[in-house]
């Protein structure tokens, strides 16, 4: 969900450089800007080992007419990579995810539910996010287009892993093209949920006690482990 240096970093090679360019072509200026933009941020990201930062999800569903919105804050490690997202409204949850798999902790009612994934799948490439491996990031997904408005670029990504297909349509990352920092992440699935994470306040490298990354819910909670694959 913020983080995405290996994301931006592939995509450098997906993109057109700037030899091909015409300069009376808008839709390949505008490419090559994303281009620019996702260097800066691919750069940046480099060094990063940690990360923490607040966050607001909205989701749309075509079951709801109102979006879900829920808000909190989220952090990230690069060793052994995994992303928890901490919900405090409107209730109270834990969101985890590594390269295996997708947990949902709810200490209200003392409940957790985690999520098997093959390798490569779902939870995998979205983990493939936030560690810079562009040759890993290349297999995984296809550039489709960049927009620009009010001088934030939107990059649209299609999944290519049959693993990633299954679950999930498009992902979307916002870049503000003045400083290079991420500043939304939205994607939507197979079921046609429209789902954006605003980041704001982002720490990087900050000090996280290995505790913020713990996998097994405390004693008491009851733990459903449910295997899924791709259809």
């Amino acid at each position: 969900m913020t983080l995405l240096s290996c994301l931006l970093t592939s995509l450098l090679s997906l993109l057109p450089g700037s030899s091909a360019l015409a300069d009376d072509d808008p839709t390949a200026l505008a490419t090559e800007r994303g281009r620019r933009a996702l260097d800066a941020l691919a750069k940046k990201h480099l060094e990063v080992v940690s990360l923490k930062a607040d966050f607001v999800q909205e989701i749309r569903t075509p079951l709801v007419r109102k979006p879900i919105v829920s808000g909190g804050e989220m952090v990230f490690r690069r060793k052994n990579p995994c992303a928890v997202f901490f919900l405090k409204e409107p209730r109270v949850s834990q969101v985890r995810f590594d390269e295996r798999s997708y947990q949902v902790y709810r200490p209200a009612e003392k409940r957790a539910e985690r999520f098997l994934f093959r390798e490569g799948d779902l939870t995998s490439g979205l983990v493939k996010i936030f560690t810079p491996e562009a040759s890993e990031m290349e297999k995984v997904f296809d550039l489709k287009k960049v927009t620009e408005k009010d001088g934030f670029l939107s990059v649209t990504l299609s999944p290519r892993d049959k693993g990633l297909t299954s679950f999930l349509t498009l992902l979307t990352l916002v870049v503000s093209e003045d400083d290079a920092v991420l500043r939304e992440i939205a994607y939507t699935n197979v079921e046609g949920d429209e789902v954006r994470i605003k980041i704001s306040n982002m720490v990087v490298n900050p000090s996280l006690a290995d505790g913020l990354f713990q996998k097994d819910p405390p004693v008491g909670v009851r733990l459903t482990v449910r295997r899924l694959e791709p259809q």
